[in-house]
């Protein structure tokens, strides 16, 4: 998943207009794919579970009690990414 920011997106758009414009009013769904996978993310949510992951120590294999407390918050952390919860 692909988190897009709202002033990237904005940006983008303006530049691109007349390309978004000319694929809307011809329907060609080939032309908003290739714009909508151009446009600058603001973090790829894949990548950051992937480095969250490596961060772990023992990925159940036990060792000492803080090592087991940081790698299960980390699991929540993952959890939480993934997800996309948001604490209000």
């Amino acid at each position: 998943m692909r988190l897009i920011a709202a002033d990237n997106l904005r940006d983008f758009m303006v530049e691109h207009a007349e390309r978004i414009q000319y694929a809307i009013e011809h329907k060609d769904g080939e032309i908003l794919e290739s714009l909508i996978n151009q446009i600058p993310i603001a973090y790829d949510v894949d990548k950051v579970v992937e480095q969250l992951g490596k961060k772990q120590n023992n990925k159940g294999f036990g060792g000492t009690i803080q090592e087991i407390f940081y790698d299960l918050g980390l699991e929540d952390a993952i959890e939480i990414v993934k997800g996309g919860e948001v604490n209000e």
